[in-house]
This record gives C-alpha cells, sequence and structure tokens, in this order.
C-alpha cells in the first residue's frame, strides 16, 4: 500500500473507485412517445441466475432514471470497442441530440436499443434500494443478444479497449 487517504476525500475516492474497469451500458426505453437513455458504468452482471439479475447504480440526481422507471421493459446496448464517440453522444447533456444519426431498434414493448452493440439485455425492474447519492437497481433479465464487438471498458475515467492478444 502506498497512500492511505481519508474516505471522507471524495475526489480521492472517485480516483481510487476509477481504477476498478466495469463495462458501460446504455440503459434505454421509448416512454410516451418519446426516446430516453441513459449512460452506466456502475453496471453488473451475473448478480443472480434464478431470476435472472444485473444490476446498475443510478445517481439520485437524474433526470432521465425517473422516465425510464416508469418503461414496462429497458433496454440495455453494452457498448462496444467502437462506441466511444456514441457513448458520449448519448451521455451528452443536451438531450435533444442524443439520438442524432443513429439507427435505433425497439422490443415490443419500447425497450430501446443501439447498434452494434456488444451485448444486449431485455430488462424490467425487480427492485430498487438506496445506495447513498444513488438508487441500486435490480433488473430481470427478460432475454438476451450477444453482439459481434468486443466491449468497451471505462478505466481510470478514460474508455479503453480490451487487449486482444490472448
Amino acid at each position: 500500500m502506498n497512500t492511505h487517504t481519508s474516505i471522507f476525500d471524495t475526489a480521492a475516492l472517485r480516483t481510487a473507485f476509477s481504477h476498478y474497469p466495469s463495462g458501460v451500458v446504455a440503459i434505454a426505453a421509448r416512454h410516451h412517445d418519446e426516446d430516453h437513455a441513459l449512460v452506466a458504468a456502475a453496471f453488473n452482471v451475473g448478480i443472480s441466475l434464478e431470476p435472472a439479475l444485473v444490476s446498475v447504480a443510478i445517481q439520485n440526481t437524474s433526470s432521465t432514471w425517473p422516465i425510464l422507471k416508469n418503461a414496462k421493459e429497458l433496454g440495455i446496448s453494452v457498448f462496444a470497442e467502437h462506441q466511444k464517440s456514441l457513448c458520449h453522444q448519448i451521455s451528452a447533456k443536451d438531450k435533444s441530440k442524443r439520438f442524432e444519426n443513429i439507427d435505433i431498434s425497439y422490443g415490443v414493448n419500447n425497450a430501446m436499443y443501439l447498434p452494434e452493440a456488444s451485448l444486449y439485455f431485455t430488462c424490467e425492474i425487480y427492485a430498487e434500494y438506496p445506495a447513498g447519492d444513488h438508487t441500486m437497481v435490480l433488473l430481470k433479465v427478460k432475454s438476451f443478444t450477444q453482439g459481434n464487438h468486443e466491449p468497451i471498458v471505462f478505466h481510470k475515467s478514460n474508455f479503453r479497449v480490451l487487449d486482444k492478444s490472448e
């Protein structure tokens, strides 16, 4: 161990958390004839196999989650290695341009999917739990489809591509 930092130093804690790599997803649905999506890096798979559950931590300040959580189903697209700019576009503050020039597809219950993702899930909300400045959301997987691309990884506050040499 090099340096011990107080847990009350939130900037240092955020940097420490960034050392743990994670996948990046778009959680999306069409609700009341409008497309909505948010980007999350605090997404985990394999929470449970029976029932099939994944989880995501959503910031309590999100203005998109209150809309998405009312959708019947949510589409989760795991961003692929070539989708760094798409990730930035979907997470942009200007919501009016989030879906410009994107070939979106929709499920039967308006779950929304981005093109050429690494992995897709169709989910419904299973449970929500308060978790400090976030809400932990357990999502029940109803179906999934594997894409043909490797995922992008968020590590040390940057998007990275997995090493293909193995």
